[in-house]
Parts: C-alpha cells; sequence; structure tokens
C-alpha cells in the first residue's frame, strides 16, 4: 500500500488509515513536526486541479478555531500544515488512534467515562459556536480518540483509560452570521435535527446540539437512538421519544404541519431512562423546538456532570 500512497517529502509512511469520496488518509511520521500525523490527500476535480470548496471551508475554519484562545480550543483536532504539489493537496492533522464509533463498536462505557467524554465534546462545541461557526455534521464517525500522552507534566494529557476528545471533519462547516440561507441536506441521517428534515434553511448552533444529544445516548447505551432508513421514519421516531405529536409543542412554522399526520401518537419518553439528570439533559437537547433546546453552555451547566 505505501508504495501506491502519494504524501509529502517530509512525510515517511507508516501505515494506511482509509479512504473517502474526499481521497485518502495515511498515518505517517512528520519530520518537519517530530511527531506521528494523519496525513489526509485530497483528490482534485476535473482534469484541471481545483481545491474542493469543502476542503477550502475546512482549512478556513480550523485555522480559525486552532488560533483561537477560547476554551474547549483544545477538543477540536489540530491541522498542522497544508501542503500541496501539482496533483494533490494534503491537510497534515495531528494523530489520533480512533474514532468513537469505532471506540464503542465492542466496548461498554462506564457513566464516569461518558460523562468525560460527552463534557469534552460539549466544551469544544462551545468554542465552535462562539466562534460563530456550526460543524453541521456531528456523528461519533467525526469524534476522534487521542490515546498518546502529550506530556508527563500535563494534567489534562489522555490516558489509555481516559482518552481525548478531537472533533473533525469540518467539510460541512459553515459560519452563521453569514446572512441568507443555507442548506437543509446536512448532518448524516440519524443524527439530523427535525428541523432540518422539514427543509428549514435558516439555522444555527442548535443542530450540533441535537446530534450532541444523539450521541450521548449512544454513550451510555451503546446503541444508536434513531437507527432509521430514511426521513419518514426518522420523523416519526423524533415524535414518539418527544412524547408523541401535540399542538404547542413544535414550532407554528407551516413546514411543521407535515407532523399533523403523526397527531395522537402517545409516544414514550421513557427510552431516555430513569435518572432524572441525564433525563434532563437528553430532553433538552433532543427539543423537538429548536428555539428551546438547549446550548452547550446550558448542558454543560446541568447537574449530572456536578457527580461522578
Amino acid at each position: 500500500m505505501a508504495q501506491s500512497i502519494t504524501i509529502p517529502a517530509y512525510c515517511n509512511y507508516i501505515e494506511y488509515i482509509g479512504s473517502g469520496s474526499y481521497g485518502d488518509v495515511s498515518k505517517c511520521y512528520s519530520t518537519l513536526h517530530s511527531q506521528v500525523v494523519a496525513v489526509k490527500r485530497v483528490k482534485m476535480e476535473n482534469d484541471f486541479p481545483s481545491v474542493p470548496p469543502t476542503t477550502l471551508r475546512e482549512i478556513s475554519i480550523l485555522k480559525k478555531l486552532n488560533q483561537c484562545f477560547l476554551s474547549g480550543a483544545e477538543y477540536i483536532v489540530k491541522l498542522l500544515d497544508v501542503n500541496y504539489d501539482r496533483h494533490n493537496l494534503f491537510l497534515i492533522f495531528e494523530y489520533c488512534e480512533t474514532d468513537l464509533e469505532l471506540y464503542l463498536r465492542n466496548r461498554k462505557l462506564s457513566v464516569s467515562e461518558a460523562k468525560r467524554i460527552f463534557k469534552q465534546l460539549l466544551c469544544g462545541l462551545l468554542c465552535i459556536h462562539k466562534s460563530e461557526c456550526v460543524h453541521r455534521d456531528i456523528k461519533p464517525n467525526n469524534l476522534l480518540l487521542k490515546f498518546s500522552l502529550h506530556s508527563e507534566n500535563d494534567n489534562d494529557s489522555p490516558t489509555h483509560e481516559s482518552p481525548m476528545l478531537k472533533i473533525t471533519d469540518f467539510g460541512l462547516a459553515r459560519t452563521y452570521t453569514i446572512q441568507g440561507q443555507t442548506s437543509s441536506n446536512v448532518a448524516s441521517l440519524w443524527y439530523r435535527a427535525p428541523e432540518l428534515v422539514l427543509g428549514k434553511t435558516t439555522y444555527g448552533p442548535e443542530i450540533d446540539l441535537w446530534a450532541a444529544g444523539c450521541v450521548l445516548y449512544k454513550l451510555l447505551t451503546g446503541k444508536t437512538l434513531f437507527q432509521v432508513q430514511n426521513e419518514d421514519e426518522l420523523l416519526e421516531q423524533i415524535c414518539y421519544v418527544n412524547g408523541g405529536y401535540k399542538q404547542g409543542k413544535w414550532p407554528k412554522e407551516a413546514m411543521y404541519r407535515r407532523l399533523e399526520e403523526f397527531n395522537g401518537m402517545e409516544g414514550n419518553t421513557e427510552v431516555f431512562g430513569e435518572d432524572p439528570d441525564v433525563r434532563n439533559l437528553l430532553e433538552g437537547l433532543l427539543k423537538a423546538d429548536p428555539n428551546q433546546r438547549m446550548t452547550a453552555e446550558q448542558a454543560l451547566e446541568c447537574t449530572w456532570f456536578d457527580h461522578e
């Protein structure tokens, strides 16, 4: 595999990590940075090399976030360098050993570990949102975990038992203070907020908090809350866990009339478990009405984080 992977001259190839529509990712050792890195090689579009808009946006937003001094910036993956040749663009990231999806595949987390990881996610989101950005694709695959120690004297360094979360993949991220409409066709289906399914094109951080609520459920149970096949199934399940469709519980905008077919559904909020603190947090993050949904700051103030 090493012979078929193109990487910057200052990188020594270690192993192949994976690929996608964007290109491929390799684990390498960077002699420039004196550390192990992840090299993302981006495929150029068409016969005339041009950088995909999503990549340009990702670079711009990550540079902004990596340079900010807000609390929580440490939970955003670091873009160390951008390199290129005639046919390739390389994004050099700090290396993280796995992502949350893989980590949870054969592992049941303790409540304290789930709490620690989720608090890091909320802190990272708070930094993103205070920087006037919205991620738009929060899901376990886009939450990396770093286990290697930074230094022996760093009290907040990750360990094998307590990894540090790093939010990654900012290809869909946007600055949300820009006036005008944006696409509602964002976020992976299982983590997509109801207002996106219904076609809302003006939105902000609240869609990230919905996705975070879905991530919290998976951290606590190991299961996907909305494992559906299509948007109709998703809306039905969202109504179900919100205690059914009731007038006054959802916004009055015309797009929400589509949900009237679920009128009379009783629903079941017991899916959130018996712990009143975690129920309060999940219900706050998964509010059907985005205007009533918890912010990252409000979520961090929940009593669930007050005890181990």
